[in-house]
Parts: structure tokens; sequence; C-alpha cells
């Protein structure tokens, strides 16, 4: 199976740049959205405390949507869970 058809955008730079593989085991570029979600998320889980990280999650939803702020909670979670197992 390619990097393209794992999980990358299809912008040809596994090819030719790092490759990164996410928690749940797809292999993206480094320049896809994917992974720069990922990065997100793993920032969000390093803040110190729950109430740093729920302020985080809030203002985020506040700042880009509803279904963003949703997506990156669900993506946090997902994360996290991965990381426990």
């Amino acid at each position: 199976m390619s990097a393209a058809s794992a999980g990358c955008l299809g912008c040809s730079r596994c090819e030719d740049g790092p490759v990164v593989t996410l928690h749940d085991g797809r292999v993206v570029c480094s320049y896809c959205e994917d992974f720069k979600q990922e990065c997100l998320a793993r920032h969000v889980l390093a803040l110190p405390t729950i109430q740093e990280r729920r302020q985080f999650l809030a203002d985020w939803e506040r700042k880009h949507g509803n279904e963003a702020g949703l997506a990156l909670g669900d993506l946090v979670r997902s994360v996290w869970k991965a990381g426990r197992a």
C-alpha cells in the first residue's frame, strides 16, 4: 500500500520528503493536514492541566466554529486513547 492510499492527501510529497505515522497507523507526509491536526491534538494533550486543555478547546471552538471544536476534541481523545493502548 502506498503512503498516498494510506491517508496522505495525494500531494506526492511522500515520495520526496519526510513521512510520519499517525496515531491510527496511517502514513502521511509531514505536509498533510492530518499531520498538522495531530500535532495540534498532541499540543493540547501536553498542556499541564485539564483546565488548560478544556480552555484551549473552548477557545478553539469559539475561534473556528462548533464543528472544528468538536473535531479537535474528538481527535484529542483518539490520540489520548491510542497513547494509553
